[in-house]
């Protein structure tokens, strides 16, 4: 629980997000495990409930609770239950369910509203969360690959630039490492861009006099690269 609390203090956006994202999926879960258990205990209930016209005893003014009275086989039944009316007065009349097997239990099995809606708004964290987390999920997967089976280079880091098309944080762009890398084999020029970073980079690298940089290369597949900026992260919370 510190370290989530940790991050979500720092300015390391990408955490930020899966943490968010993280909770949004368990609480759409939840949500939606709530919503379809109200609908089957109304099912359930609703095989199981017998309706009879139960006698209105005492209802306080302005209140939506009512005392009722019902009979049973010659035996006489009062409970105390909630209804959606207010204009009801003793003597009235009113229509009640109890359960076949115990005529004591009131019966109330009237959430499809609440059902609904529990599950619309599950539906509505899925669709805003779900994506997110399973790309970055992946995202996680695919570095862990790179790490594994890919070689590394310790490369200088070229510049650093703004990435004006990602979104901003705090009314600031992020910022990325640029590194032009030529690879003494084949004597070609390659460019690695980090992810984007929502941290002062330049003042990081100044301070810590940081030049350089690791990056985990596939050895399939030059495009599919990792700019480790780890230690950058660390040193920015």
């Amino acid at each position: 629980m510190k370290d989530i609390i940790n991050t979500l203090k720092s300015n390391n956006i990408k955490e930020k997000k899966h943490i968010i994202n993280t909770f949004l999926v368990i609480l759409a879960t939840i949500l939606i495990i709530v919503g379809i258990f109200f609908i089957i205990k109304d099912y359930i209930d609703e095989n199981n409930a017998i309706r009879i016209e139960a006698t209105v005893k005492e209802h306080p003014i302005d209140t939506t609770t009512y005392t009722v009275t019902y009979i049973i086989e010659s035996k006489e039944y009062e409970k105390i239950i909630k209804l959606n009316r207010k204009d009801l007065t003793v003597n009235d009349k009113v229509e009640i369910k109890y359960h076949k097997n115990n005529p004591d239990i009131i019966i109330h099995n009237e959430h499809l509203i609440l059902s609904i809606i529990l599950i619309l708004v599950s539906i509505i964290f899925y669709i805003y969360s779900l994506k997110p987390l399973i790309r970055y999920n992946n995202q996680k997967k695919r570095i862990k690959l790179i790490k594994q089976n890919g070689f590394l280079i310790n490369a200088p880091i070229t510049e650093v630039i703004t990435n004006g098309l990602a979104p901003k944080y705090k009314g600031k762009y992020p910022y990325r490492l640029r590194i032009r890398y030529i690879n003494p084999q084949d004597n070609l020029t390659y460019t690695f861009d980090s992810e984007d970073l929502y941290f002062n980079v330049h003042e990081i690298l100044r301070v810590n006099n940081i030049r350089t940089v690791v990056i985990y290369i596939d050895k399939a597949n030059t495009l599919n690269y990792y700019v480790d900026t780890t230690n950058l992260e660390k040193l920015a919370k």
